[in-house]
């Protein structure tokens, strides 16, 4: 694996949750994460090798913040097909090649087979490269272009490519404008016309038109897909190009929510 992949995220946005919270955000005091039969909803949170620590961070901040019920799962949980004991499993900001080699072809097959007899998958950023058929690697900020690729789960029958040209030279937006398309979406419920999540390094989505695949979001900037939702056999699949764990409003925290009880079976 190239030296490059190993790389964390930039510094900042570890920070933002040392920022005051924005007086506008959410109450999540009260939000009822339980399925139809008022049975609560089990996350499993992967948080093993390759998982950005900004991303691990954040993604905890976010998840306790929200009051949402998850487990922290690894490698050896998907292996031994724990995954069925959760209706969703989160794959956070990472190095997709990382998840890729370490989880092996076994802990794929795994994952796969858990979203396509039910389980839901909520991919973001690093996560949601991985779970295409084709990733498209170009490289970091300031070092010179690449263009690497190979293959992901197959979840999404399509193309990550990233990171998106429009945000060069830095790759990183502190307040990624997104168009929410999709307004009656069950993910986009509740959520402005205009969101604003951080965006660093993320996927943009590229599919045939045909496929049956929701685009819930694109950049202000380009006009890229950015947000996805979609079945796979049995389960559901949200995929988010942005960092809405990162976003110090915390409003796209409603997306998050509003995913994890869409993909829950």
């Amino acid at each position: 694996m190239k030296n490059q992949f190993v790389k964390i995220l930039p510094l900042l946005i570890i920070f933002l949750f040392g920022c005051k919270k924005d007086a506008t955000a959410p109450d999540f005091d009260q939000l009822n994460y339980k399925l139809d039969d008022n049975v609560p909803i089990k996350v499993g949170v992967y948080l093993d090798n390759g998982v950005f620590d900004v991303c691990r961070t954040n993604t905890i901040n976010m998840l306790n913040e929200m009051r949402c019920n998850y487990t922290v799962i690894n490698k050896d949980s998907i292996v031994n097909g724990s995954l069925n004991h959760y209706n969703l499993l989160l794959m956070p900001g990472g190095d997709m090649w990382t998840y890729g080699s370490y989880l092996s072809n076994t802990g794929m097959i795994k994952i796969k087979d858990y979203v396509h007899q039910g389980g839901g998958y909520l991919g973001i950023c690093g996560g949601s490269y991985f779970a295409a058929t084709l990733i498209v690697w170009r490289g970091w900020a300031n070092e010179p272009r690449e263009y690497i690729t190979t293959n992901g789960l197959n979840l999404f029958q399509g193309t990550a490519d990233g990171p998106i040209e429009d945000f060069a030279p830095t790759y990183v937006d502190s307040k990624c404008g997104i168009v929410i398309v999709q307004k009656e979406n069950p993910i986009s419920l509740n959520l402005a016309e205009v969101i604003e999540p951080y965006y660093d390094h993320g996927p943009m989505f590229l599919f045939n038109d045909s496929t049956n695949i929701t685009t819930i979001g694109r950049t202000i900037k380009g006009n890229k897909r950015i947000l996805l939702s979609f079945q796979y056999g049995s389960g559901k699949v949200f995929l988010t190009g942005a960092h809405p764990e990162a976003d110090i409003s915390r409003t796209t925290w409603v997306m998050v929510k509003n995913a994890i009880k869409w993909c829950s079976k």
